[in-house]
């Protein structure tokens, strides 16, 4: 059995690996989980036809990753080759995994499909027919807006399943600050024209809350603004430390029997899986405190 009182870095040693018969450049079957990965908001610099244009995208070196989108280094997005310069506005970390990120990446790039954002359906009083479910946020011409951009991250962060992780949000100038503050006014609702008319988010509003949002002027590479500071850090694994704490919780907690996954009710080998190949829920709720599955990250 693992023992509770291990390092981080020894409790997150990597699973065993794949059958070498497996492609070696398989990410999904040679996984690891990254110290920091983040999905981040990019706005071009050279407004197209008076257009501010945004790109959404994800990766776990943002300092290696702007200047791909500028050409700088090769690798960029072709979707970016127009629109340079690039500035990235915007990042959300704190994700459990790769595949979590990626799952994040899509839904903020494409609101409008995934069932996660889109309204409850809802029966008319004189009908037992339940309506279509329908986007908060379908595509229009403001949807490329750095605004709605932000307003449909902060649905993200109040929504299942993002909610009940400990994501974190870091803006990088004080306009990003602006609209994510006019962002928090609106609530899930674009509009053209006049500012300051919106809803809010209502009941979401204290998830939104606490989620921890950071100001970093100086950019990824911390050049921003003709400053020279140090670049991002990605070697961070503020990200990983809940999920590895609550390893140790769940391990110190079973003193018999070796606990079983929530879904399929086998059991976990605790000697053999290293923390971060399970999905941990960080919920706040109570049901939440020793729930964990066997489900590959």
């Amino acid at each position: 059995m693992s023992d509770p009182s291990s390092s981080d870095s020894d409790a997150s040693a990597a699973a065993p690996p794949p059958p070498s018969s497996a492609n070696p450049r398989s990410t999904v079957l040679h996984h690891t989980h990254p110290p920091f990965y983040a999905c981040y908001l990019l706005v071009s610099q050279s407004p197209a036809k008076g257009r501010i244009q945004t790109y959404i995208g994800s990766t776990p070196d943002p300092p290696r990753r702007i200047k791909q989108h500028n050409g700088v280094l090769t690798g960029g997005a072709w979707k970016t080759k127009r629109g340079r310069p690039w500035e990235m506005e915007v990042n959300v970390v704190g994700f459990p995994s790769k595949l979590s990120a990626l799952q994040f990446e899509w839904a903020w790039q494409n609101p409008h499909l995934s069932r996660h954002l889109h309204k409850p359906p809802t029966t008319s009083t004189n009908s037992t027919t339940k309506s279509t479910p329908t986007p908060y946020f379908p595509r229009t011409a403001l949807s490329n807006r750095p605004l709605t951009k932000l307003q449909v991250a902060q649905l993200m962060l109040t929504s299942a399943p993002w909610a009940a992780f400990d994501l974190r949000v870091v803006l990088y100038s004080v306009q990003a600050r602006e609209w994510w503050e006019e962002a928090m006014k609106e609530g899930p609702v674009v509009k053209k024209g006049k500012k300051g008319a919106g809803l809010g988010w209502g009941d979401r509003e204290a998830r939104l809350r606490v989620v921890e949002i950071g100001l970093r002027e100086e950019g990824v590479d911390g050049k921003r603004g003709g400053r020279e500071q140090e670049k991002l850090r990605i070697d961070d694994d503020e990200a990983t430390k809940p999920y590895v704490n609550k390893w140790h919780a769940v391990v110190a907690s079973f003193t018999g029997n070796a606990p079983s996954c929530t879904l399929c009710s086998s059991p976990i080998d605790l000697d053999v899986r290293s923390p971060l190949s399970f999905l941990s829920c960080l919920c706040y709720a109570p049901h939440a405190d020793l729930s964990i599955t066997t489900t590959p990250l």
